[in-house]
């Protein structure tokens, strides 16, 4: 059979179009003066990202053969990406509620919409782990980036109307408790990757970073009222920062 008749490599010349077209627009986007000020753009911004990252996963459905094979490095797709959402949600574990509503922010959108984007990131990022799980190196990359996908699950959240959109009367009040929930345990998730990283290396550097996640994860639930989140998260703070501490002070 002529492998252009063949039905997958139709497939994969329409999804790599799709790939090229959007990687344009992404490209334009970031051309226009000032697009972090606009609602529109950043969006978009965000929405062309995730689509690129959705081509790139749909196309290993049909690496059936060598010759069917387009190659599109995951690392650079991913990387790309981060850089591109850094541009829109801030990248800073550490950045506090209030800091972030201080910020000017262009996202226009409301807590489902921001909910769906860190579900849709997530489930990529499962996926591309899937796609790559006999890469060693490319697995340590996507928990680097698992890592920086948890600071932007907290960071996303609109904290003008958190209050507001917490209230059992408002419209948004499912997604913003789901998106609040899934936070805290992803925060807490992050906080035990770092902790392994740190047990395996012994870096005091993960050790601290790990702390970071969890001093989020209580500052965010005290603000959210969940006392007894924000205690689980203060307990593994001071449990921990002990036991850094005494290795620390083992290791001199």
């Amino acid at each position: 059979m002529d492998l252009i008749d063949n039905e997958n490599y139709k497939k994969i010349v329409y999804i790599n179009n799709l790939i090229l077209r959007t990687l344009n627009d992404i490209a334009a986007i970031k051309e226009t003066s000032e697009f972090t000020l606009n609602a529109k753009l950043s969006s978009d911004l965000i929405d062309f990202n995730l689509n690129v990252l959705s081509y790139v996963s749909s196309l290993n459905y049909f690496y059936t053969r060598p010759r069917l094979k387009v190659n599109y490095s995951i690392k650079k797709i991913l990387s790309g990406l981060i850089s591109d959402f850094s541009l829109v949600i801030s990248p800073i574990l550490s950045i506090t509620p209030r800091e972030l509503i201080e910020m000017p922010q262009a996202l226009n959108l409301n807590p489902e919409e921001r909910f769906l984007i860190i579900k849709k990131l997530g489930y990529l990022i499962d996926l591309a782990k899937i796609f790559s799980k006999k890469d060693s190196k490319t697995l340590v990359f996507l928990e680097d980036v698992y890592l920086k996908f948890i600071i932007f699950s907290k960071n996303i959240i609109d904290f003008r109307d958190f209050s507001k959109n917490l209230k059992l009367e408002s419209p948004y009040y499912k997604f913003q408790f789901e998106h609040l929930i899934k936070v805290f345990e992803l925060l807490e998730e992050g906080a035990f990757i770092l902790r392994s990283k740190y047990e395996l290396s012994g870096s005091h550097e993960f050790g601290l970073h790990s702390l970071g996640y969890l001093e989020a994860g209580r500052s965010l639930a005290t603000i959210a009222s969940q006392k007894e989140v924000a205690e689980k998260f203060s307990r593994f703070h001071g449990v921990w920062s002990s036991k850094f501490s005494s290795d620390l002070i083992k290791a001199k």
